[in-house]
């Protein structure tokens, strides 16, 4: 189906819709571990977004092309990325409130092993978000940010409730499959460490409490982690 998307931008001279086309397909093949061809497609939609008049498939190619740097560890890379990518969606819409940006910095910042910079711009994209009921997916990501801060903290219990709270919001909106962010090598070392510093018991207690957290009870949770 998106194979006949690209196939159609392209018998239509039609540069926008094979960007679209492009940027499902490359998404596809990420979910599926290809992360070579996912950013080869994401290089070809850039290429074309950066000729359009309209240029939110850029705005997502660069974003996706940023994250998989950051899989890779590529921090500078990944941060150029992502800063373009709120550039254009400035562009764009000026004055335009962007989470996902915000929050992809903060991952970098992780990784780049900066929590000061990582907690301002989780503070930041917390600003934007007014609850977890709206834009349910970034609420996730943040509180990814946030339990990632918990764990360099040493606060394994909270860290624990915070997965568990986000675990909740990402099975309800995305399911249990694509994450890319989390796939990153800081998330995965704070899941590890949670999982292997608290008991079994203490682990699925404080996770379960998170994960039947309601709107207002994670608003507390996170907003206690960031101080």
């Amino acid at each position: 189906m998106l194979e006949d998307l690209l196939s159609a931008g392209r018998d239509l001279c039609d540069p926008s819709l094979e960007a679209r086309g492009l940027v499902e397909l490359a998404v596809v093949w990420w979910a599926e571990g290809d992360h070579v061809e996912a950013g080869r497609l994401f290089k070809e939609a850039a290429a074309i977004g950066r000729t359009l008049e309209v240029r939110w498939d850029l705005y997502e190619a660069l974003n996706g092309l940023g994250v998989l740097a950051l899989q890779r560890d590529e921090v500078s890379q990944a941060r150029r990325l992502f800063v373009e990518a709120a550039a254009v969606a400035q562009e764009e819409e000026p004055g335009i409130d962007d989470p996902w940006t915000t929050l992809s910095l903060a991952h970098a910042a992780l990784v780049d092993d900066d929590p000061k910079v990582a907690k301002d711009l989780a503070l930041e994209a917390r600003s934007i978000l007014s609850s977890p009921g709206s834009r349910p997916q970034a609420w996730a990501v943040l509180i990814d940010v946030v339990t990632i801060l918990a764990v360099r903290q040493g606060d394994l219990q909270h860290a624990a409730a915070l997965a568990g709270a986000a675990d909740a919001i990402h099975d309800r909106t995305t399911g249990p499959g694509f994450t890319p962010l989390r796939s990153v090598r800081t998330y995965q070392w704070a899941r590890t460490v949670i999982q292997e510093g608290l008991d079994e018991a203490a682990f699925e207690s404080a996770h379960a409490t998170g994960a039947a957290l309601g709107t207002d009870e994670v608003l507390r949770l996170v907003a206690t982690a960031l101080g």
